[in-house]
């Protein structure tokens, strides 16, 4: 019904019964376990609230953007910002790609910290 919906990822700090079923259609699912029963007939709940999800707060209108590495809220207010921080931060992972092809180990930044106390060696 998600995928019918248009949905595109399927983020619950819950279980999940149709675990395959879900990723079958498409849907990238982020979820704590599998569970063996429905709550179809018996759930109830509220829609448009704040809410705590997994430690991060969560509120009517943010976006959530996931994929099988992990999920992201982005609040409501700073969508424009992130947008734009996105692109630059696409470009730099770009330009360091380039680079680890053409035979990078270490960035020259990391050389310099690791002279630093900021590294403990163990």
């Amino acid at each position: 019904m998600l995928k019918n919906a248009e949905g595109a990822d399927f983020v619950t700090d819950g279980l999940v019964r149709e675990f395959d079923g879900i990723e079958a259609v498409g849907l990238a699912l982020m979820c704590c376990g599998v569970a063996l029963n429905s709550p179809f007939d018996k759930a109830s709940g509220e829609i448009g609230l704040f809410i705590q999800f997994a430690g991060v707060s969560v509120n009517s209108g943010d976006m959530i953007v996931s994929d099988r590495r992990g999920v992201a809220v982005v609040p409501f207010e700073r969508m424009d910002e992130v947008i734009v921080a996105l692109a630059r931060i696409r470009a730099l992972e770009e330009a360091m790609d380039a680079e680890v092809a053409q035979g990078l180990k270490l960035p020259e930044k990391f050389k310099s910290m690791m002279q630093t106390d900021q590294v403990r060696r163990v």
